[in-house]
């Protein structure tokens, strides 16, 4: 199969198969320090791709760390193959050319890596008009200001009102705020950023109000909106039913004995009445 008829694995499912990798290699390859061994596995997967090093450099002679590393990688090529997955870490190897009358810019970069670039050069060729932004001099008079929170929801709160003050003095602005790990805290700032900057979000529960006021790097991921997961839900009933019938008869149990008030419309194909049952008092 082809690189861009591959499915995308994304880097939170990613992370789980290199810990289970992880952890069934350990049995037979024991490591001197395996706690949090496998997030480590995977930092250095994606060092491995992004300094464009061969699974060849990988010298067994190097020590037993090395040797478990380089059968770690090999398992989780197998297991990108048999799944026709590609991995994020390869991702700009097989990205084609991007279109040609919207330039590219990157901004931000002391230097580029090998992979990035080879990116850059690849599309270069392509006939993408790309610029790199200068980096700052070593001598720049650069204005920073440290700010001390209590927590990590205090700090959002506090970038949160200096984005609002910033945009209210200058309203035609563009500002970014970085995250760490944005992808898993993905809620926790949307609820600060909604509460700052879209106040009536909290008492209007209004549709997506972020899609109006900010965006988010880190998009929600599909499975979970309502209207999918619900379609999932069904879908799975209609090709597992014993499993899923014994689903909703655990929440049909546990709806009596906590005396709620409920109806369960019928799964598609069953003989059950459309009418809700006799609510109970």
């Amino acid at each position: 199969m082809t690189a861009c008829c591959r499915r995308p694995c994304c880097p939170r499912h990613a992370r789980l198969v290199w810990e289970r990798l992880v952890r069934d290699g350990l049995l037979s390859t024991p490591v001197l320090s395996p706690a949090g061994l496998g997030e480590v596995a995977y930092r250095s997967w994606n060092l491995l791709h992004q300094y464009r090093i061969p699974d060849s450099a990988l010298d067994a002679g190097a020590g037993p760390e090395v040797a478990a590393f380089a059968e770690w990688v090999g398992a989780y090529r197998s297991w990108l193959r048999q799944g026709d997955w590609l991995d994020p870490a390869q991702a700009a190897a097989v990205l084609g050319p991007l279109p040609t009358d919207t330039p590219l810019v990157l901004l931000g970069f002391d230097r580029l890596t090998p992979e990035q670039a080879a990116f850059v050069e690849s599309q270069r060729v392509a006939g993408v008009p790309v610029s790199l932004g200068e980096p700052l001099a070593d001598d720049a008079q650069v204005s920073a200001v440290v700010v001390e929170c209590n927590d990590f929801e205090a700090e959002l709160a506090t970038a949160a009102r200096w984005a609002a003050t910033r945009l209210q003095a200058e309203p035609s602005s563009r500002l970014a705020l970085v995250v760490p790990d944005l992808e898993r805290e993905r809620n926790r700032v949307r609820r600060v950023l909604d509460r700052v900057l879209v106040p009536g979000a909290a008492l209007t529960a209004g549709p997506a109000p972020e899609s109006h006021a900010y965006e988010l790097a880190a998009a929600r991921p599909l499975v979970e909106r309502p209207l999918v997961a619900a379609a999932l839900g069904w879908l799975e009933a209609v090709a597992r039913p014993p499993r899923r019938s014994r689903t909703l008869m655990n929440s049909q149990r546990r709806a009596r004995s906590s005396n709620v008030r409920w109806w369960l419309p019928p799964l598609a194909g069953s003989r059950q009445s459309r009418d809700p049952p006799n609510s109970r008092s």
